[in-house]
């Protein structure tokens, strides 16, 4: 059962993915692992709700740091994603 803040938050997540999405960026990081959830998990939803996809990739800090350290991309299991990151990946090379 969704309340007020789940509204809110996902009210909030739209907008941070559909401005980002007009603004052309390549994906969205984040530090904090609840916004990470909500807008990874959040855009399955908006694509429920509202009727709209974006697929805009979203990464946590650790995993943005881990690549840039040259991490392979398959040890840090980014399968797990709910928004796939291949496009991203394919950028960093």
């Amino acid at each position: 059962m969704r309340g007020y803040a789940d509204d809110v938050a996902l009210a909030i997540a739209r907008e941070k993915i559909v401005n980002t999405t007009k603004a052309g960026a390549d994906c969205i990081a984040t530090l904090c692992p609840f916004c990470f959830l909500t807008l990874d998990l959040g855009q399955m939803l908006i694509k429920s709700t509202f009727h709209e996809e974006y697929n805009m990739p979203v990464l946590h800090y650790s995993e943005l740091l881990s690549l840039g350290l040259g991490i392979d991309a398959k040890e840090l299991v980014l399968d797990f994603h709910k928004i796939r990151v291949d496009n991203v990946l394919n950028k960093i090379g």
